[in-house]
């Protein structure tokens, strides 16, 4: 991949990202506090990656959403008593606290892993491993990640229809 190509991929996703927002917008539906951090990262790591033309700071983006995510779910749990994980999906599914805590942890821990993979393939691999690791590896780990937690969570709790 040359760095016109990634440079040409960096603005198509910032646009994609702003077209996101604006359909949402169009579409009368709420946009979420994690829509907006997305759409503020994006802007801000491809605006400094177009300028500088340097492609590490788009690449480097993922590691920050990441470990971002794993920062809000673990303070808000440990900080707040407030488990992000269990106030979405207690709606559906009612599990004792060390279950959803266990299960967040789980998730953070997924972020986390996800960070931290991808500075290891960006210092020690081409560029064109990046795009396809954060093409493909990414959204697989993430899957059977939350396929396992999804499991996990099921294991141990009832569904509404139980209660």
């Amino acid at each position: 991949m040359t760095k016109q190509d990634f440079r040409t991929a960096t603005m198509a996703l910032m646009v994609a990202v702003v077209l996101q927002i604006l359909a949402l917008k169009l579409c009368k539906l709420p946009i979420k506090a994690m829509e907006w951090t997305i759409l503020s990262l994006v802007l801000v790591f491809g605006c400094i990656t177009l300028l500088l033309r340097e492609n590490f700071y788009l690449q480097i983006k993922t590691t920050v959403i990441n470990w971002l995510f794993a920062l809000v779910l673990v303070i808000a749990e440990f900080g707040f008593k407030k488990n992000l994980m269990k106030g979405v999906l207690s709606e559906f599914i009612t599990a004792p606290d060390a279950v959803w805590r266990r299960a967040l942890l789980m998730l953070s821990i997924m972020f986390g892993i996800i960070g931290a993979a991808n500075l290891i393939i960006i210092f020690n691999f081409s560029e064109s491993a990046w795009v396809y690791v954060k093409t493909f590896g990414y959204p697989a780990f993430s899957f059977l990640s939350l396929l396992t937690i999804i499991t996990y969570l099921m294991r141990h709790a009832a569904t509404r229809d139980e209660r």
